[in-house]
Formats: structure tokens, sequence, C-alpha cells
């Protein structure tokens, strides 16, 4: 944990939510995206990704870094399964997302992600 700065709750995508309390909302590109470990079990592939995005927009509050780093659990249905799912993955080197944050503790807490 000590290589980010933000995290989303557990480890998981926190899609658009417009009830939710944030302290800072900043819009960023993706720099870096890192497989670090990719484990199956049963039918389902579990990978965790370290992504890093490169601040190019404060919107609101007050961010101290220039890039927002965090970890993203990816799970996915294997090939051999034979179950078919769709999935939404916002994270891609085009166009920039727009991040929701509320400052926690030791880093700040992803509350949304939105195109």
């Amino acid at each position: 944990m000590s290589q980010v700065n933000a995290k989303t709750p557990g480890n998981q995508i926190p899609w658009f939510q417009d009830q939710e309390q944030y302290d800072v909302k900043l819009e960023a590109k993706l720099t870096d995206e890192r497989q670090l470990t990719k484990i199956i079990k049963g039918d389902y592939s579990y990978t965790l990704y370290r992504f890093t995005y490169s601040l190019e927009k404060l919107i609101e509050g007050e961010f101290p870094h220039k890039e927002l780093i965090f970890y993203i659990e990816r799970q996915f249905p294997t090939r051999e399964s034979g179950i078919v799912y769709k999935e939404l993955w916002p994270f891609n080197k085009t166009g920039s997302l727009i991040f929701k944050l509320r400052k926690g503790e030791k880093r700040f807490d992803i509350v949304s992600i939105e195109n």
C-alpha cells in the first residue's frame, strides 16, 4: 500500500455516484498500467493492477500530488469456464477520467470514477 496515494473500496471500480460526498474532484489521464499479479480460482481469474494517472486539471478541492496512484482488482471468467461476460472497463490510454476523492487517514479514498 505504500506505493499508492489513493484507494478504492475493496480494490473495485467505484462507478459514478451522484450522492457521494467528496473533498476533491480532478481530471486525470492514464500514464501507466501495471499488472502486478494474476491468480485463477475455479472459473475466474483475479488480476491486480496498479494504475498511475497524471493530474490534468484540479476541478475542486486540494490535491497535493502530481499523480493519482491506486490498485484495482479485475475478476473475469476464464476461457475454459464458458461463461460469457461483458465488462465495463474505464481504464484506457485515450481520454481522461474524472475522479472524486475523499481525504482518508493515510491516503485518498476514490469514491467515484466518471468518464
